[in-house]
């Protein structure tokens, strides 16, 4: 066998190439997939948190027994629909303001600051981002 004959051969060899495209496809195919449902949990998180916020700005507002405490009550509310006690009462702020939206009276304020608790594949700008969420309510004795 010539060297020519050799090369022709190795040229006209196909086995392995389903392998190797594989490889070439999978080095975009799995990061893209993988960052794709890291923002699903990202935006997931944040609509939690805006969730919490509202039911806590309302709870607080209407002073309902059920929340003595508006912020360990959000707290514990996101925790109910993300990872338990993966956000602190340290991360909400409660305050009470002269108004709602551009509405006159006295209304209830909360505001969750956290960072994105599952960030795996994302690069380093994206990778724990500071989600803020803010509701407000109108209180009932305006």
């Amino acid at each position: 066998m010539t060297l020519r004959h050799l090369l022709r051969r190795l040229l006209r060899d196909r086995r392995g190439a389903h392998a190797f495209e594989f490889v070439i496809i999978s080095i975009i195919f799995f990061p893209v997939s993988f960052g794709i449902l890291e923002v699903g949990m990202l935006l997931w998180t944040q609509n939690a948190m805006q969730n919490a916020a509202t039911m806590a700005a309302r709870c607080g507002a209407i002073g309902s027994a059920d929340c003595p405490d508006v912020a360990a009550y959000a707290a514990n509310s996101v925790g109910q629909w993300v990872v338990p006690d993966n956000i602190a009462k340290s991360d909400v702020t409660v305050t009470t303001g002269a108004s709602c939206n551009g509405a006159p009276g006295k209304a209830t304020i909360v505001i969750i600051a956290h960072r994105f608790w599952g960030s795996f594949t994302l690069p380093d700008p994206f990778s724990a981002p500071l989600i803020t969420v803010s509701s407000c309510f109108p209180s009932a004795a305006s």
